[in-house]
């Protein structure tokens, strides 16, 4: 099973499970493009369906000798931000602050759309239609 590649929340689930796991579809793996680790579709994230179901800022902060390795990113924002080529003579700082911009941008329009959608009188579910 250690050759064999594998999701690699199903190997946790396994190495934690008394009982075993067993990975129903080995086959239909993805790299995530956060983590850089191999995820099975069951595992993948609801918002964004190239990456995988875990919290990304903590693994990236638990696994600080990879900063700056272009391997393992915090969020799509901070991943956009490092990979784009224009941003490359920027300092840590600066990119973090440009991440936090983006963030709250990405959080105004988010409000945004749901006032809209409120003043339309729409119900939750119409609202996340939209989304």
């Amino acid at each position: 099973m250690s050759d064999t590649p594998m999701c690699h929340i199903c190997r946790q689930i396994s190495r934690r499970s008394a009982r075993g796991f067993v990975l129903l579809n080995p086959g239909k793996l993805e790299h995530c493009l956060l983590c850089n680790r191999l995820f099975c579709a069951k595992h993948k994230a609801v918002e964004n369906n190239t990456i995988c179901k875990i919290r990304h800022d903590s693994y990236y902060d638990n696994h600080w000798q990879l900063h700056g390795t272009g391997t393992i990113f915090r969020s799509m924002t901070h991943r956009n931000i490092e990979m784009d080529p224009s941003n490359a003579g920027f300092d840590r700082i600066t990119k973090v602050l440009m991440e936090r911009e983006e963030d709250k941008k990405i959080v105004e329009e988010e409000k945004r759309r749901i006032e809209e959608a409120a003043k339309s009188e729409g119900t939750s579910e119409e609202i996340a239609k939209h989304e």
